[in-house]
């Protein structure tokens, strides 16, 4: 079942990841292992069957990875999968029954089951992505997003940018959402901290693309005011707002 499930994503176009959207259809996203920060906790875990606890419940089991190399190890992919759990498999008390020689034996217990699809296939550089919440689940990456949010927070502050900062602050850090989109301008904005310098531009977006902020020009500051400014302030700091070269219009580049 793996395999027909690969063969079909063989010819899929590569992008690179992105935690603020998924691909189109007939794409696949890739990342660095390094992208994610407990890869190698991850795997380490696998690598103590000694110290398996046997009294873990199906409900209790989040993924599981199939291993595959050659005897001398000279090539190695893990392919990961989140557990799909079933709760029922019929409208009665029983949730399955088998046969075992001519006994019928009663299942009454949890379980998972391993299907034929595959989440995530690594090898020792590169995570090959067919779904963008399996990494994040599988990795913890929500705790990554909001350390990475934070960072860039830190960082837009000592910019001086913003009126009523520990507002903006706070409200971005309040929805997992704005995280990830902090997080994205973390990795694409190196001088994040010189995101307001060219601020009569900054006035002429505002103006062009009629958003909905006002400024205080003696202090150069966009002042915040309410959570549905915090999507404009951002792509503000990402430089999102664009002129097209060929036709010259205006456009909101959300990549």
């Amino acid at each position: 079942m793996i395999k027909k499930f690969l063969l079909k994503k063989q010819d899929t176009e590569l992008v690179r990841y992105s935690p603020t959207r998924y691909p189109n259809e007939g794409q696949s996203a890739f990342c660095d292992i390094d992208y994610v920060g407990n890869f190698d906790e991850v795997i380490s875990s696998f690598n103590s069957p000694d110290e398996v606890d046997t009294k873990l419940k199906p409900a209790d089991i989040s993924f599981y990875c199939f291993m595959i190399s050659d005897k001398n190890k000279t090539f190695e992919y893990k392919l990961f999968r989140r557990t799909t759990k079933f709760k029922k498999l019929s409208t009665g008390n029983i949730l399955a029954a088998f046969f075992s020689g001519n006994e019928l034996c009663k299942l009454s217990q949890d379980f998972f089951g391993v299907d034929g699809y595959i989440d995530l296939i690594c090898d020792n550089k590169t995570i090959y992505i067919f779904n963008n919440i399996s990494l994040e689940r599988i990795f913890k990456l929500k705790e990554q997003f909001t350390s990475k949010a934070t960072e860039a927070l830190d960082i837009i502050e000592k910019a001086h940018g913003i009126a009523n900062f520990e507002e903006f602050k706070d409200d971005c850090l309040s929805d997992s959402r704005i995280h990830k989109t902090l997080c994205k301008i973390l990795g694409n904005i190196p001088d994040l901290d010189k995101a307001f310098e060219n601020f009569n531009n900054i006035k002429i977006a505002i103006d062009k693309f009629d958003l909905d902020i006002e400024v205080d020009d003696e202090n150069k500051q966009l002042i915040y005011e309410r959570k549905k400014q915090r999507k404009y302030i951002l792509h503000i700091i990402n430089d999102a707002y664009c002129q097209s070269i060929i036709k010259g219009r205006d456009i909101l580049n959300e990549d």
